[in-house]
């Protein structure tokens, strides 16, 4: 069950254009994360979880089981994504210099598809509605027992509501299945800050042996699943980092997103108006921008054409911006985000430039 609707992914400009363009985007070998311990740090405290809770402290998962899954390679891909929005350690981490933020509602189910093994056509990857799931930070040593405890049973409740009954009930057959199918989701307790998300591939379980890549990253040659949004990525928003040139990557992302065909799904009518109230920031405008709104909306959003509606709003946006009777911070506020055509709205990180 998806925990978090909407969520971020933090990467570069060049990387925001192919996910753009071509809907698709890497998920990486779970042992090829950038923190080298998570996986190893997931299978350890998932293992003394489950033989407490599940096996009553019996060795349900034994210390030569861990052992060998620590050797093996595991066969799990993962895109991550984070519940902030605008986060200094995402930045530095993923983005860097001016990178981006592409804010992406998961509220309505995707499908993916990858390339299988020997083919260079895209197939589904799963009949099963994948979805971003919420990472449990969870390492014993390091946390106090109050939090150990919290953190520990909403791990237990997780694995209990995402495991049918018949699985559970023959415990001790199942539970190495339900260990490495968990430990995706398990992250160190020092990143918690990240508030991170995961999308996870499991290769093993997918609907066929979909191909393996590779890309460098600093002489690193990663494993990776390339993977496939159908109908394209559904990004509602796109930050723009802090940075010395960040009002030149800003001012180059809206000509982009203006000008270029982009393979990402078109809102229809209702999603676009809710587009439309995100860029007014309505739940919090002045009362007179509301009111205004609620006289003209009917009218704005009336044509069956997007396209039209979109060129209507354009122009109601310019009557508000010039209209000097509204609040002045309101109207800078407005000034420092746009309305493209594909209904996404492009905005700045407000975080100072430090580098």
């Amino acid at each position: 069950m998806q925990d978090n609707h909407v969520l971020y992914y933090y990467t570069s400009v060049e990387t925001m254009r192919f996910i753009l363009e071509n809907a698709n985007i890497y998920a990486t070998n779970l042992k090829y994360m950038n923190d080298a311990e998570e996986y190893s740090n997931g299978l350890k405290e998932l293992r003394y979880v489950i033989n407490q809770e599940f096996g009553k402290n019996t060795e349900l998962i034994t210390e030569e089981d861990l052992e060998k899954s620590i050797r093996m390679e595991p066969d799990s891909y993962s895109i991550s994504f984070s519940t902030k929005r605008d986060l200094l350690s995402q930045w530095l981490t993923y983005a860097k210099e001016s990178g981006v933020s592409l804010e992406m509602d998961f509220s309505s189910p995707q499908k993916y598809r990858a390339y299988p093994e020997g083919s260079v056509v895209r197939k589904p990857v799963s009949n099963d509605g994948l979805c971003p799931r919420a990472v449990y930070y969870f390492t014993r040593k390091v946390m106090d027992a109050e939090k150990y405890d919290a953190v520990r049973n909403d791990i237990v409740n997780m694995i209990r509501d995402t495991t049918d009954p018949v699985t559970l009930q023959d415990i001790r057959s199942n539970a190495k299945g339900i260990w490495l199918n968990t430990t995706p989701y398990i992250k160190r307790y020092e990143f918690e800050a990240e508030g991170e998300c995961r999308l996870v591939f499991n290769r093993p379980l997918l609907l066929e042996m979909f191909r393996i890549d590779y890309r460098n990253d600093r002489n690193v040659l990663k494993p990776y699943l390339d993977i496939e949004c159908q109908k394209g990525w559904p990004i509602t928003e796109i930050i723009i980092g802090p940075g010395f040139n960040q009002d030149a990557v800003y001012n180059s992302v809206k000509h982009f997103l203006n000008h270029r065909d982009l393979k990402i799904p078109m809102p229809g009518k209702r999603k676009f108006q809710k587009q439309c109230e995100k860029y007014l920031g309505i739940s919090t405008a002045p009362e007179k921008v509301k009111k205004i709104w609620r006289t003209r909306k009917k009218a704005v959003m009336n044509p069956k054409n997007i396209k039209i509606i979109y060129k209507l709003f354009t122009d109601f946006v310019e009557e508000i911006l010039s209209d000097d009777t509204i609040e002045k911070e309101y109207i800078e506020n407005l000034k420092k985000r746009t309305f493209t055509r594909w209904g996404i709205v492009l905005s700045k990180s407000e975080i100072p430039y430090i580098y």
